[in-house]
């Protein structure tokens, strides 16, 4: 069935966070970083082969292409098509920040490999069945297998290390060349949630998903998968997006669509964000010169501490921040909240940057949660940290609360400024609500945010903590 980002993101999230999670790669990824898509490809050779434009199956053009002008012409025409400087985009990084072992794609391009490698976890490429011969058990290595051949060396001078997947035979005998790639796949598909992108609704390779499905035993019952589809605008496509579409709803694939594959950064951008561990950071501190606002802060703050409890307890929620009086006031009342039996110091986190003197002591009113000291100058720290971190609430604050913010939501984090608060907390609010936008089913909870007492405020602010962390 159809579905939306919101409930794929919080889906495939949850079968990233048990371990029950595959990434297949089509050739709209590539396409971001410069390079053509599947008819593309071949166009200039069928064009020179003479193979008209009725033949929209794209295999079968290859394979007249073969007839007409032989295998080594049309194998070095997408090898010289493919051979460039392209380097993988911002969508090819995110899926590789994702804690998945098994990635797959039937690209030919080095793109998905240069982005996880950029990593530097362990990585094994599979591009064909003689890379089986070491096993699969011996590493704990992220693998990514190239179905259909892959491209190798430099660029400018890249060559076949595996010859390509091509032609209506390759396809049609796939299985039997490769039977180990099929068995792992088929076996994969029964035990993980895929996640399909880049794929188009007549590419070629959309029918791995339908050959999938129609493969299993008739009792046999797969985890949910799922495709995102760009939409198509021409109404005779769109037609044929439809009928493909309910093709793969009735075999039992969820498809979200897309206007464009600009769409997809965005997508996996918050997909990235999502699967990050379940860590708030609190941020901001209280108007000295104002009495009254103070207060009314302080009373947010541990109001927010006290009520974060539940989702510590449901979800394991935890807190980080850089020290200051709302972290501290939250840190404190969540760890009153939670009592003896739920309380980890673990949980509250604190990151301080070690002093030149060495000294890690701290007031006795700073002990709460765990001090955790480093090295790293102020930038480093607060990319690390932010790269760690679901969303950030800001109760008050002033000119560092407002840099701090900027530069979390330049690593995806979901800002929260309860704008009743003041300072940072209402400046970010507003420049938000004026730059980005609000979701519709977002906008009452977000208004509320600016008004009210410290009771319904806090209520607010918790509740789209949960929604925007949780939900």
């Amino acid at each position: 069935m159809a579905t939306d980002a919101n409930t794929l993101i919080a889906a495939f999230a949850e079968a990233v966070r048990l371990g029950e999670a595959s990434v297949f790669v089509g050739a709209g990824l590539s396409v971001a970083a410069g390079l053509d898509d599947w008819k593309s490809l071949i166009k200039d050779i069928r064009e020179v082969a003479q193979v008209p434009d009725a033949v929209s199956d794209g295999p079968l053009a290859a394979e007249y292409v073969v007839q007409e002008r032989g295998r080594n012409e049309l194998d070095e025409h997408v090898r010289n098509r493919l051979d460039t400087d392209a380097t993988p985009t911002a969508s090819h990084f995110h899926l590789a920040a994702l804690a998945v072992r098994d990635f797959w794609t039937t690209n030919y391009d080095t793109l998905m490999e240069d982005a996880l490698s950029a990593t530097k976890l362990p990585l094994r490429v599979l591009v064909s069945e003689s890379d089986y011969q070491r096993g699969l058990r011996t590493t704990a290595a992220r693998r990514l297998t190239k179905m259909h051949g892959s491209l190798e060396g430099e660029p400018r001078s890249r060559t076949w290390s595996s010859k390509p997947v091509l032609t209506r035979t390759d396809y049609e005998w796939y299985e039997e060349r490769h039977p180990i790639t099929w068995a792992r796949l088929r076996a994969e598909w029964l035990t993980n949630s895929f996640l399909f992108l880049g794929l188009s609704f007549d590419d070629p390779n959309l029918n791995i998903l339908l050959q999938l499905t129609r493969s299993l035993p008739e009792n046999a019952k797969a985890p949910t998968h799922y495709v995102v589809l760009k939409r198509e605008a021409g109404e005779l496509d769109a037609r044929l997006q439809d009928l493909r579409v309910r093709d793969l709803e009735a075999s039992g694939v969820t498809v979200i669509m897309i206007d464009s594959f600009d769409a997809m950064t965005p997508l996996l951008a918050r997909l990235e964000v999502r699967c990050r561990e379940p860590r708030l950071f609190i941020a901001g501190s209280f108007d000295a010169a104002d009495r009254e606002a103070s207060e009314f802060a302080a009373s947010v703050a541990s109001g927010v501490g006290q009520t974060l409890a539940q989702l510590v307890r449901d979800h394991e929620l935890a807190v980080a921040s850089f020290g200051g009086p709302s972290a501290l006031a939250v840190g404190r009342a969540l760890r009153d909240a939670l009592g003896p039996s739920d309380y980890s110091p673990e949980s509250i986190r604190f990151y301080y940057r070690k002093a030149v003197t060495d000294d890690e002591s701290l007031p006795i009113e700073h002990r709460v949660g765990m001090a955790v000291f480093t090295e790293q100058d102020l930038a480093e720290m607060r990319t690390s940290v932010f790269q760690q971190v679901r969303a950030m609430l800001i109760v008050g604050g002033g000119r560092r609360t407002a840099e701090e913010a900027r530069e979390a939501r330049a690593h995806g984090v979901q800002i929260i400024p309860v704008a009743a608060t003041g300072g940072a907390a209402e400046q970010l609010w507003q420049e938000i609500l004026d730059q980005d936008g609000i979701e519709a089913h977002d906008l009452e909870l977000w208004n509320q945010l600016r008004v009210g007492d410290a009771e319904s405020v806090t209520k607010s602010a918790v509740e789209m903590v949960g929604r925007l962390m949780f939900a």
